[in-house]
This record gives structure tokens, C-alpha cells and sequence, in this order.
């Protein structure tokens, strides 16, 4: 299989073809994705006001995402100073309606590419997953959602110009998306894939101690916990793919790991059923992640998916 380049606001296939649609193993770590009530309400201050529209009173955002709370930098006891990331898993199987009101935020580039992908539900899904990250990143950075423009890094990673770092992966119904405040992040959400793809593809990639671990024992969901680590990393860098897969990540689920553009931090997260998930900081200062489940109808009240 062909790699690819990392990006932090792009669509892309993952090591496998597909979700194969079993529940995540047990040797799993890591922080679970939870749901959140999301409710009408006004922004707080400094809150993005939203546009006029449609697309405000229908999803009720950005005041109901604000309201749940954003990146910040805490004050922890004896002074430690820690960053938190806040982390949306994007359902991006959604009604018509949804779609078109998302739709209408992209830019020209993004309704292009839409427009280019000749699958009707992969097309859909590209533009919730684009859509929905465009208004969580519009309530972080305090600005309309459609007025966003993003910048190319050197290797195509897409970035808003300011304080706030962005990530966004996609896989099947599922996009994940990171925003962080000061710090450059990277996050990779994939399907756990066949076991023959992944004892295949971890010897072709990896280093032969990792390959010789996946192979060791549930070798589809090792292979997958090392995958979404590499991409996080390189995604936080900005680099490509294919430089980082011989990059060593064997550990604890918090890693610290030394690279080319100094250290960087990558943690294990519990995905949707079937899938695996890890998000990447630049530097070694401590960070906490907060997430959370992006729900487009305001009327539905739903609970944690796994109590922390």
C-alpha cells in the first residue's frame, strides 16, 4: 500500500480499507470519547457571534459548542501551567439538511474538492467532517466559521493563521478534529483493519522490534494503536507519512518521544467501535484532553459513552 502525507484538516484512507465494525480489544488505554448535551444557548465573552442564517439557529452553534467549554491554559496546584486540548468526535453521517447547511461554510477549494468526489456518501461525509471542524474552529478562534482560511504548511498541512492549532482526520462515518491553544497538534482516527493487512503492513513499514510486537499478540489492533501514533506525530510536525513510520513509538499510552522537530507527546484514545485513536502535541509540557462527541441537533440530550 501506498502512504500518505499527514494533514490536519484532509480526508484520507487510513492502513486499511474499511472498519471492519468489531469492538475495540481489550488491551485498549487511553481516555474515552465522550458524548455531550448540547443545548441552545448565548456565547459566552470573547465567544465567535456566528453567521446570520440558517445555519445558527439549526445547529445551534457556535454558543452551544462554546458553552461546553474550550481550549484553555489551567493553572495547576504548585503552579504547573496545563494545556488542554479539545477533541470532537464528528459523526459525519448525517441528513440532507445537516449536509446542505455544512455545505454552505466550505471554501472554494473545499466545494471543490467536494464536488470532485464522485461517491455521493463519501462526498457527504467530507462535507460534515469539513463543515462541522470549520465551526468548532470558528468558536475557538472567535471568528465566523465561513470566514476561515486555511494555510498550507511545506508538506500540505493545513493550518489557520494565529494562535490556535488545528487537526482533523477522517475515517468511514467518523472525523476527528483537535483544537489547542499555542501548541501544534496532530490527531489520527483509523479502522482497525484485517489482521493479514496489518502483520503485512507492519513489516513493510515499521521498525522490525514493532513489527515483531504487533505480530506478537491481536497483531490488527497493535498495528492500529502504532499507526494512529505515527500519523498524531507526524501531523503535529507537519511532516509526511512516510518519513515517520520508521519513527520508534513503543511505550506507555503518554509517550514522550524525541524527534526532528524536538519532543513531542503522543497518547493512546479509545475510538469508536472498531477503530483506534492518538493525538500528538508538540513539546513536553503537560497537556489534558478533553472530548467529546459533535451533535448537530440541539434537542438531543445525550450521557458520557464511558464514564472517566
Amino acid at each position: 500500500m501506498a502512504t500518505r502525507r499527514g494533514t490536519a484538516a484532509g480526508a484520507g484512507a487510513g492502513p486499511s480499507g474499511r472498519a471492519r465494525g468489531q469492538r475495540p480489544g481489550a488491551d485498549r488505554s487511553g481516555p474515552a470519547l465522550h458524548r455531550t448535551l448540547v443545548r441552545p444557548g448565548r456565547p459566552p465573552p470573547g465567544a465567535a457571534a456566528g453567521p446570520a442564517g440558517g445555519v445558527r439557529r439549526r445547529l445551534a452553534l457556535p454558543g452551544a459548542v462554546a458553552a461546553c467549554g474550550g481550549n484553555r491554559t489551567t493553572v495547576r496546584a504548585g503552579g504547573r501551567r496545563v494545556t488542554e486540548v479539545e477533541l470532537w468526535l464528528i459523526p459525519t453521517d448525517q441528513p440532507p439538511d445537516i449536509c446542505a447547511e455544512l455545505a454552505a461554510l466550505l471554501d472554494p477549494q473545499e466545494r471543490d474538492r467536494a464536488r470532485r468526489t464522485a461517491d455521493p456518501r463519501r462526498r457527504r461525509r467530507f462535507v460534515v467532517a469539513h463543515g462541522a471542524a470549520r465551526l468548532l474552529a470558528g468558536v475557538r478562534c472567535g471568528r465566523p466559521p465561513a470566514a476561515l482560511r486555511w494555510q498550507r504548511g511545506p508538506h500540505g498541512k493545513p493550518e489557520l493563521p494565529g494562535p490556535v492549532g488545528v487537526s482533523l482526520s477522517t475515517a468511514g462515518g467518523f472525523a476527528l478534529f483537535a483544537t489547542v491553544e499555542q501548541r501544534a497538534v496532530g490527531v489520527d482516527l483509523e479502522p482497525v483493519p484485517a489482521e493479514p493487512t496489518a502483520l503485512r503492513l507492519a513489516e513493510r513499514y515499521f521498525p522490525a522490534d514493532e513489527a515483531a510486537w504487533v505480530a506478537g499478540h491481536r497483531a490488527a489492533e497493535r498495528f492500529t494503536r502504532q499507526w494512529t501514533r505515527k500519523e498524531a506525530v507526524v501531523k503535529a510536525l507537519g511532516g509526511r507519512l512516510a518519513d515517520g513510520l520508521r519513527h520508534p513509538l513503543l511505550g506507555p499510552p503518554r509517550l514522550l518521544t524525541e524527534t526532528a522537530g524536538g519532543p513531542c507527546q503522543v497518547l493512546d484514545l479509545t475510538g469508536p467501535p472498531g477503530h483506534r485513536a492518538a493525538v500528538a502535541l508538540l513539546g513536553a509540557a503537560p497537556f489534558t484532553v478533553h472530548q467529546r462527541v459533535w451533535c448537530p441537533d440541539p434537542t438531543v440530550n445525550s450521557s458520557p459513552l464511558v464514564e472517566p
